[in-house]
């Protein structure tokens, strides 16, 4: 049923009357501290709620800030690792570049000292051709490089010769290839024989005259030829074959240096003027 404008009217009068009635009462009480124990009730019950609230609010904020701070711990993680990374290659150039000048400066010192001209090089590429492993490395006929020189590690350590010069690459055999033979002769001795390369970096000295005393640990180096410098440490004899029936002796021999794993080697050129 709709009120008529007068009866609205007083219901408005009524409502405005008890809402400043009620409002002066609780100053009242306010003032004379009457409201002291409903309030304490009140908080008494909604407080459960309240720190169930609270507690929930916290464990919240809690939550957030955990991932926030995962989320920050893994990018500084992250730019760590980076920088681990950047740090680990700085140096693993530093030590390249160390090992690089203390190569350069046995080649030079080996140049001063034996009168033969050093081509400095680098290992460009390894392939193994029908199980034959040979080497490009980056220096040619341009440089100075022919084919049968010595390629050595500093000072005299002999590892392979040059099979192929380009204008600007040579092929290197490292002596370790069962296509390579080198002459050598026992170190202090000179007992003459020849150095066959084996598989899994062996070397067999063959061709050893019967009535020669090869011994263990007896060390090797190259015979001078047209083509090859002599004098050039090339591996230590590790064991003796000895045939009473036969006219040579042969001889198990350690190369006392390999092409593996190394990035630069020398090239022994001829004398210099």
């Amino acid at each position: 049923m709709q009120l008529t404008p007068k009866r609205q009217k007083r219901k408005n009068i009524f409502f405005w009357g008890f809402l400043l009635f009620l409002g002066f009462g609780l100053l009242l009480a306010s003032h004379f501290n009457l409201l002291n124990k409903p309030k304490n009730i009140f908080f008494l019950i909604i407080s459960p709620v309240s720190r169930a609230f609270s507690s929930a609010g916290a464990k919240t904020a809690n939550l957030f800030h955990f991932f926030i701070n995962l989320k920050k711990i893994t990018q500084d993680n992250q730019w760590l690792r980076s920088e681990n990374l950047q740090l680990i290659s700085q140096t693993a150039k530093l030590n390249d570049l160390i090992r690089e000048n203390e190569f350069l400066r046995q080649a030079l010192d080996a140049e001063q000292s034996s009168g033969q001209k050093m081509i400095f090089a680098k290992i460009i590429s390894r392939y193994d051709l029908l199980g034959q492993q040979a080497f490009t490395i980056d220096k040619g006929l341009k440089n100075g490089v022919n084919k049968g020189q010595a390629v050595v590690l500093a000072p005299n350590i002999l590892i392979g010769q040059v099979v192929e010069s380009l204008d600007n690459f040579a092929s290197v055999r490292p002596v370790t290839n069962s296509n390579s033979q080198i002459q050598v002769v026992v170190n202090g001795k000179q007992i003459p024989g020849i150095i066959k390369g084996q598989e899994n970096n062996i070397l067999v000295m063959e061709m050893v005259p019967q009535d020669k005393e090869l011994s263990v640990g007896d060390l090797l180096v190259s015979s001078p030829t047209d083509q090859l410098v002599g004098d050039l440490l090339v591996g230590k004899v590790e064991q003796v074959f000895k045939n009473d029936l036969g006219v040579f002796q042969q001889a198990l021999v350690k190369p006392l240096a390999t092409s593996s794993g190394i990035n630069s080697v020398i090239v022994v050129a001829s004398a210099n003027p």
